[in-house]
């Protein structure tokens, strides 16, 4: 595991196995988190080409667009209640 082999703890920027073992534990935890909200996504939305798109949105443009999604679908579930 990259905790054991290279601990975070000190930070150790210029030695390239510790970046390299972080960014790419970093890189799997983001699109392992992404690929399950992804599965929540696809279950909220209408149409599957809808859900892709967003989808596909999170996997190459990040959290941004997941924000994004998360301010629509908050609108839609209150209603516009949440503007009055």
């Amino acid at each position: 595991s990259t905790y054991y082999a290279y601990p975070l703890y000190p930070i150790q920027p210029n030695w390239l196995d510790w970046s390299n073992a972080w960014i790419i534990g970093w890189v799997i935890n983001y699109y392992g988190t992404c690929l399950c909200f992804c599965g929540v996504v696809l279950s909220e939305e209408n149409g599957l080409r809808v859900g892709l798109a967003w989808c596909i949105g999170f996997l190459t443009l990040g959290s941004p667009v997941a924000c994004l999604w998360m301010v629509v679908w908050l609108a839609r579930r209150a209603g516009g209640s949440w503007t009055q």
